[in-house]
C-alpha cells in the first residue's frame, strides 16, 4: 500500500495546482484500492467491485520512461491481466502535461468527469438538511440492484 504525502492544513495557502495536487493525494489516500503497483511516479490500482477511481492508474508524476507509449501499454497490461478495463484518473495536474490528448490518441476515451468539492468545516457540523435522510445499517435491495446497472 502506498499513501502520498499530503500538506492538509495549508490548503488556503497554496496555488490552484498545488491545491488540486493536495485534494488529489487526500482522496487517493482515503479510497485505496487493495492491489496497487507503483510504475514510476503512476500508481496502478486494481481492487473488486465498481469502483473507477480504484480501478485505475493515477499519473501523480511521470512514469519510469519517457516513451509515453511504452508506459501506457505497461498500464494496459497490467489491468488486462486482472480482467479490468484499463481507465486513467486524469486531472489538470497529472503528468506528463497534456497526458489526457496523449491517451485519446491511443485509443482512449473521456469516460466522465467527476467533482471534488470542499467546504469549511464549521458550516458542515452546524448544517440543518432540508431534505429527510436516513441512515441505514446496510444497503437495501433497490440501491444494490441500481449500482450494480451503474457500471457493476
Amino acid at each position: 500500500m502506498y499513501s502520498i504525502r499530503c500538506d492538509s492544513e495549508n490548503l488556503g495557502a497554496l496555488t490552484d495546482a498545488d491545491r488540486i495536487v493536495s485534494l488529489e493525494r487526500l482522496a487517493y489516500n482515503a479510497w485505496t484500492a487493495r492491489d496497487v503497483k507503483r510504475y514510476g511516479h503512476w500508481f496502478l490500482r486494481a481492487d473488486e467491485g465498481v469502483t473507477r477511481r480504484a480501478n485505475s492508474v493515477y499519473p501523480f508524476g511521470a512514469p519510469p520512461t519517457s516513451d509515453l507509449q511504452d508506459a501506457v501499454e505497461h498500464c494496459i497490461s497490467f489491468y488486462e491481466k486482472r480482467d479490468i478495463l484499463p481507465r486513467f484518473q486524469v486531472t489538470s495536474v497529472s503528468k506528463p502535461d497534456g497526458l489526457d490528448k496523449s491517451l485519446e490518441d491511443f485509443g482512449f476515451a473521456f469516460e466522465m468527469r467527476t467533482y471534488l468539492q470542499t467546504a469549511p468545516i464549521d458550516g458542515l457540523l452546524h448544517f440543518e438538511p432540508t431534505i429527510k435522510v436516513e441512515i441505514l445499517t446496510e444497503p437495501e435491495p433497490a440501491w444494490i440492484h441500481t449500482y450494480a446497472e451503474a457500471g457493476g
